[in-house]
């Protein structure tokens, strides 16, 4: 005998993988590992369902937007196929309540053949209940020498 959910119970709520509801250091290590490991689902744990993610690059001063869970989800897979072997080196990890920044060098060879390898960091808001509201992700610019 099988048990069914009633059709009226409540969605199980979502609970944030960062129980004191602020950041630590450990919290920041353990989000930049799901990255490395390129889990998208444990990496998506940590989001709001209504969270921004702005990138290095793109057409505005912001670089590009991504609003929402399905968003998120959709440009950071994309990128993992794109940088297939993507790795965060070289961390360091401030928590400041529910401010977060990693900084960090990252690696990888992109699907055209590019190397990448820059600085950059991210700086990450949560919410009150503890899921990340904004991640705003900054690289640092590569020029040719002598320019």
């Amino acid at each position: 005998m099988t048990t069914q959910t009633p059709a009226h119970a409540a969605p199980t709520e979502r609970r944030s993988p960062i129980s004191s509801g602020e950041w630590t250091d450990s919290d920041l290590r353990e989000f930049l590992d799901a990255f490395n490991r390129h889990d998208i689902d444990r990496i998506m744990e940590y989001f709001a369902d209504d969270c921004v993610l702005e990138t290095p690059r793109g057409e505005n001063h912001w670089g590009n937007r991504y609003e929402g869970h399905d968003a998120v989800r959709e440009i950071l897979t994309y990128r993992f196929g794109w940088l297939p072997d993507m790795h965060y080196g070289e961390e360091e990890h401030f928590a400041m309540g529910k401010f977060g920044v990693s900084r960090w060098v990252i690696t990888g060879n992109s699907v055209e053949g590019d190397r990448i390898e820059v600085q950059g960091c991210d700086l990450m808001a949560l919410d009150d209940r503890g899921f990340i509201s904004h991640k705003d992700s900054y690289w640092k610019i590569i020029l040719p020498s002598g320019r």
